[in-house]
C-alpha cells in the first residue's frame, strides 16, 4: 500500500510530470542520476539509518543539488541516535 498511496499522493500534488520514481537502493539510484547529469532544487534524505548510507546518500545528493538548492534529511535529531552526553 506505501506505493500506491505515494502515486497518489503524487497525483494529488499535480506534478507527476516532475517525478522520477526509481525502485532499488537509493545509492544505486542516486548514481543513475548524477551519471545523466540531473540537478534538483529539493532533495529529501530518509532512507537507511546507518551512518555509512547517510553519508553516501548526502555525498551522491550534494552532487545533484543544484547551488542555492535545499537538502533535507529526515530524523537528524532522532534521541537514540544522539550521543551520550
Amino acid at each position: 500500500g506505501l506505493e500506491q498511496r505515494f502515486h497518489h499522493n503524487i497525483g494529488l500534488s499535480g506534478r507527476v510530470a516532475q517525478v522520477e520514481v526509481l525502485k532499488g537502493r537509493s545509492v544505486e539510484g542516486l548514481v543513475k542520476l548524477v551519471t545523466r547529469s540531473i540537478k534538483a532544487d529539493f532533495i529529501y534524505i530518509d532512507g537507511s539509518h546507518m551512518a555509512a548510507d547517510v553519508m553516501a546518500d548526502a555525498v551522491l545528493s550534494w552532487e545533484l543539488l543544484r547551488p542555492g538548492g535545499l537538502m533535507v534529511f529526515d530524523d537528524y535529531l532522532w534521541p537514540v541516535f544522539q550521543a551520550s552526553r
